[in-house]
Formats: C-alpha cells, sequence, structure tokens
C-alpha cells in the first residue's frame, strides 16, 4: 500500500472519530470505555493544525474521500520543558488493518517531526 495523506478538515471529524470509536470495544488500543462523540473531539480537532500538531488523514485509494486511517501528533504534556515534545497517535479502519499502513505512517511521522514548530 502506497502511502498518500494530506492534513484533516473539520468534514474528515466524523470518520476521525467512527475509526477511534472502532478501537473501544476492543480495550487494547485506546483507554476510552465508551464511544466518544463528534462535538467532544472539537476541542481536540482545533488543537491540530499543519505547522505544529498536524492532524492527518488517509483516503481509500480506491474511493477517494473515504478516510480509512489517521494521524495526530497531540501535546505531550503542558509543561515548558515539553513544548517540543509530541504523542503521535495512529488509527486504522478494520479494512486498513494489517497492510503495512501503521509502519508507513509511523515512518512519515518520524520524518517530518524536526520541522514541526
Amino acid at each position: 500500500m502506497s502511502l498518500s495523506y494530506r492534513d484533516a478538515t473539520l468534514d474528515d471529524l466524523p470518520a476521525i472519530v467512527a475509526i477511534y470509536n472502532s478501537t473501544v470495544p476492543s480495550r487494547q488500543v485506546t483507554a476510552d470505555l465508551e464511544p466518544v462523540s463528534v462535538e467532544s473531539r472539537l476541542g481536540w480537532f482545533h488543537a491540530h493544525g499543519p505547522q505544529k500538531r498536524p492532524l492527518w488523514v488517509v483516503e481509500d485509494a480506491e474511493q477517494p474521500g473515504r478516510v480509512i486511517a489517521w494521524l495526530s501528533f497531540s501535546d505531550f504534556y503542558g509543561r515548558p520543558a515539553y513544548q517540543r515534545t509530541a504523542e503521535v497517535s495512529i488509527y486504522l479502519d478494520e479494512s486498513a488493518r494489517g497492510r503495512g499502513l501503521g509502519k508507513q505512517l509511523l515512518a512519515a511521522s518520524l520524518a517530518a517531526a524536526p520541522a514541526l514548530g
């Protein structure tokens, strides 16, 4: 699978939340015990931006516009010494798992990280 990603837009948030919520029942990926709502993730979404804390989405090559994965750089800890440290989260739609996409996204995040503000 070749990697092509873009910065997320607010229109992508329902798909981002759906992918996230698909991992909640397994209790292996997230610490949430219940699904989250799109509304509850608006603040999180707005805390991201291309220059410092990107939020990327990957669209299905066969179904353009269908988000199958996302990656976020989020603040790690609120203290000043950690301002250049980010938590990287990668979530994949069930249809995209097991094909190496997560590894490609992690590699892309490591390559992009030094240039982030």
